[in-house]
């Protein structure tokens, strides 16, 4: 049975898979870890528990998420996002393990108004954005068998999220303004739960390697051909 750790399982994402996994307990074997059990910043760590579990695939949903504590947390910041994660990669590489790393579109610096695509040049205008950026490099540099997910706006039943905070101010029924400073493409998480998390099917296939990004297109865009491919897969 192929293993597949889940690292950063306390989160939005993490606890998304947790909640699906039971349904592919016949043909995986999860293994959820959070940062009391696993810190990805420890070399050691990830190292240890790389041996001790030695999963076929991983998923990497941890990252430092504070964007603006970031701008004074750099070195928090890229410990999480780049260290870390160069430290999962290189663990992965030594047991050849594929390598799923969830990233964002902050690698982006959002100066267009329209969708971006995966072959878009990245330029992150913060640290948060910067050391994402930095943790997807490493990731394809040190292991090849790395896939990027690049996500935005994620919400769920699960921790915080933009659409809890919108519910939660209407609720309290007081005057407020919201003020438009930003778009993007609210995703649920649902949306990685069924159907489609079909997903885990291609587990089982040839795998290409490379950046994909479930940021949503405009109605009527054209899609990268490796997203077509990628979709036509998850419904076959």
């Amino acid at each position: 049975m192929k293993k597949i750790a889940v690292i950063g399982s306390n989160g939005q994402l993490g606890n998304c898979i947790r909640k699906i996994a039971p349904d592919f307990e016949l043909d995986y074997e999860f293994i959820f870890t959070d940062s009391s059990i696993l810190d990805v910043t420890d070399e050691g760590q990830v190292n240890d528990f790389f041996y001790n579990n030695k999963p076929d695939y991983c998923i990497n949903a941890s990252a430092y998420t504070a964007v603006d504590l970031a701008e004074t947390e750099k070195d928090k910041a890229f410990a999480v996002n780049a260290d870390g994660v160069a430290f999962l990669a290189q663990a992965c590489a030594d047991f050849k393990t594929v390598l799923i790393h969830v990233s964002t579109d902050y690698v982006f610096d959002g100066d267009t108004n329209l969708p971006y695509s995966e072959d878009d040049f990245t330029n992150p205008i913060g640290v948060y954005g910067a050391s994402k950026r930095k943790g997807e490099e490493l990731a394809l540099e040190i292991n090849p068998h790395t896939i990027i997910l690049r996500t935005s706006w994620l919400y769920s039943e699960f921790n915080k999220n933009f659409v809890k905070t919108m519910l939660n101010l209407f609720t309290q029924k007081k005057n407020w303004e919201l003020l438009l400073i930003s778009t993007g493409s609210l995703q649920m998480q649902m949306t990685w739960q069924k159907p489609s998390w079909r997903s885990f099917r291609l587990l089982k296939r040839p795998m290409e390697y490379f950046i994909f990004q479930t940021i949503r297109k405009q109605p009527g865009s054209n899609l990268p051909k490796k997203l077509q491919n990628f979709q036509n897969l998850l419904l076959s």
